[in-house]
C-alpha cells in the first residue's frame, strides 16, 4: 500500500506542477484554433491524471486515520472532475445533449449531498474550511432555485460560457490543491488565521473573477 502511495503521490506532484503552467496555454491561443484545441486536450488529460492520484490519495488518508483532510480534498477533487469533464464534454459536443444533462444532474445531486455533509461536519467539529467547501458545493443550485421561486425562465443554453466556466474552475481547484498542500514546499502560512483560509479561496474567487469577464466578452 506505501508503495502505491509513494508511486501515486510523485506522479501527482509532478504531474500537478506541469497542470499549472498547462491551464494558462489555451489562453494564450485564439479561441477554437487548433493550438487552442491541442493545448486544452492535453491540460485535460493531464488533470484526469492528476485527478485520479488525488482521489487515490484521499481514501488513503481516510483510511489511514487523517479522515478530515482526506474527506475535504476528496470534495475538492469531486468539485474538480466534475467542472473538467463537462466543460471538456460541452467543448465536444458544443451543444446540451441528453447524455451530458443527466450525468451533469447526476453529478450535482452527489456534489449537494456532499456539500451538505461538509457543512454538518464543519459545524459539528468547528471546521470553518468544512463549512466554505460545503456552501460553495451549493453554488450551481442558486441561480436554478431562484429561477423556480421567481418563475423566470433558464437563460438560453451557451455552449462557449459553460466550457470556459467549468475549465476556469477546473484551473482553480489545482491552484487551491497547489497553494495549499504544494506551496509548503516553498512557505507556510500560519495556522488559526486569515491567512490559512486564503489559499484555500482565493484560487476559486480569482476563477470567478474570471468568468465574469469571460462572460462580458463573450455572451451577448
Amino acid at each position: 500500500m506505501d508503495a502505491v502511495k509513494n508511486i501515486m503521490l510523485t506522479s501527482h506532484i509532478w504531474a500537478g506542477f506541469a497542470l499549472l503552467a498547462l491551464f494558462w496555454l489555451p489562453l494564450i491561443f485564439r479561441k477554437g484554433s487548433r493550438g487552442h484545441v491541442w493545448v486544452g486536450r492535453i491540460y485535460t488529460w493531464v488533470m484526469f491524471g492528476v485527478l485520479f492520484s488525488a482521489a487515490v490519495l484521499c481514501i488513503h488518508r481516510v483510511f489511514t486515520g487523517n479522515w478530515a483532510q482526506g474527506f475535504a480534498l476528496g470534495f475538492l477533487t469531486l468539485i474538480s472532475f466534475n467542472s473538467l469533464w463537462y466543460g471538456y464534454a460541452i467543448a465536444i459536443k458544443k451543444r446540451l445533449t441528453n447524455s451530458i444533462a443527466n450525468a451533469r444532474n447526476a453529478m450535482f445531486t452527489i456534489i449537494s449531498i456532499y456539500s451538505v455533509a461538509l457543512i454538518y461536519v464543519g459545524v459539528q467539529y468547528n471546521q470553518v474550511l468544512f463549512i466554505i467547501f460545503g456552501l460553495l458545493g451549493t453554488l450551481p443550485f442558486i441561480p436554478l432555485a431562484l429561477a423556480i421561486a421567481r418563475r423566470t425562465v433558464q437563460p438560453e443554453f451557451n455552449w462557449l460560457r459553460e466550457h470556459y466556466t467549468n475549465m476556469l474552475i477546473s484551473g482553480g481547484a489545482a491552484y487551491t490543491a497547489f497553494f495549499a498542500f504544494g506551496s509548503r514546499i516553498f512557505f507556510t502560512f500560519p495556522d488559526n488565521t486569515l491567512l490559512a483560509v486564503l489559499p484555500w479561496v482565493l484560487p476559486t474567487f480569482i476563477a470567478l473573477m474570471g468568468v465574469t469577464w469571460f462572460n462580458r466578452r463573450y455572451v451577448k
